[in-house]
């Protein structure tokens, strides 16, 4: 029997590209399931350095007019 490898490193890498985040996110909120929302957030915020990172990431975008 073939082990089965953990998805979540992968995952994680995935979801360091903001448009792979981004679409991560949309899918997240098509399914109107809070819980399942909330878990696709931490990953990507975890991919993306974590809460405190992705607020100056997402604070720099306001201050450059959205631009990444």
């Amino acid at each position: 029997m073939k082990k089965s490898r953990a998805y979540q490193p992968d995952l994680i890498q995935s979801l360091r590209d903001s448009r792979e985040a981004a679409e991560y996110l949309s899918a997240a909120l098509e399914e109107d399931d809070t819980e399942l929302f909330l878990l696709a957030l931490r990953n990507v915020a975890e991919a993306q350095g974590g809460v405190a990172q992705l607020a100056d990431k997402a604070k720099n975008r306001r201050r450059d007019g959205g631009r990444s």
